[in-house]
């Protein structure tokens, strides 16, 4: 009885808002991978660069699926760039800036 007397004292501000449905466009937006120009993937690889030097991780760790299914879980708009990418442009990219901050100080 306690259990029906619990069950039906619900809160008087809880009231029922219709949802509104997505449009067919934002469902795709949702489903397309980020531009490799936007502003989302640039930090999210400034990030993944980041946490390889940061950590020392080997560079093949964003091709380990481990690696790559965590960052499908994370963002699934984002899409992780190659090993070679990684080495080639933005290692160099994040240690010219942390050069640049060192040699200012």
């Amino acid at each position: 009885m306690q259990y029906l007397q619990v069950k039906d004292q619900q809160p008087s501000s809880s009231k029922c808002q219709p949802s509104t449905q997505p449009t067919v466009n934002a469902v795709f937006d949702k489903a397309k991978k980020y531009d490799p120009t936007s502003k989302e993937a640039v930090e999210l690889n400034e990030a993944v660069a980041y946490f390889i030097c940061k950590d020392q991780v080997s560079i093949y760790t964003v091709e380990k699926d481990g690696f790559k299914s965590l960052i499908r879980k994370l963002n699934a708009r984002y899409q992780l760039p190659s090993r070679k990418y990684f080495m080639d442009i933005e290692i160099p990219k994040l240690y010219e800036s942390v050069k640049a901050k060192v040699q200012e100080s």
